[in-house]
């Protein structure tokens, strides 16, 4: 992958015309892809700042905080995504399950439980969830609802 060509090529369409939010958003993916999560974060702001509350822009803001181990401020963005309405099915999985990880990064685990149960209402087949939720119930002592999940786990990750 040739980071620096890529974002050459998307200033220089900014350069053209700096309203593009695609733009932004393309240039905040490269920075997230090539680990520079302060100037994705810049990015996806910028994209924000013109197109208003977008849910996938938000989410992958979300992940730039969450990367960057920011995880108060990537729960913020997370919770507001769940404040918009119209948001697809697959983008609420995507952030429930974010922020599942994200709870159990600051090992706040009845929380983690918590979101990824709704990962898992909005997605049955991400199995990501299953394993988080195992390893969250088994945090909290819970190990019989841990093995149950990591039941589901395993057999998603049969069936993928």
């Amino acid at each position: 992958r040739d980071m620096g060509k890529a974002l050459k090529s998307f200033n220089g369409a900014l350069k053209i015309d700096s309203t593009k939010i695609e733009v932004y958003e393309l240039v905040g993916q490269v920075y997230l892809l090539d680990k520079k999560y302060a100037e994705a974060v810049k990015s996806l702001e910028k994209a924000l700042s013109i197109a208003g509350k977008n849910p996938t822009l938000l989410y992958n803001l979300m992940i730039a905080y969450f990367e960057s181990k920011n995880y108060d401020v990537a729960i913020k963005q997370g919770k507001e995504v769940l404040g918009l309405e119209n948001v697809k099915k697959s983008v609420l999985a995507s952030v429930y399950n974010l922020m599942g990880q994200t709870y159990e990064a600051k090992k706040d685990y009845k929380n983690a439980v918590a979101v990824i149960k709704e990962a898992i209402d909005k997605n049955v087949h991400n199995c990501d969830s299953y394993s988080i939720i195992a390893h969250a119930c088994y945090k909290l002592g819970k190990v019989k609802e841990s093995s149950s999940w990591s039941k589901k786990w395993e057999e998603c990750e049969k069936n993928k």
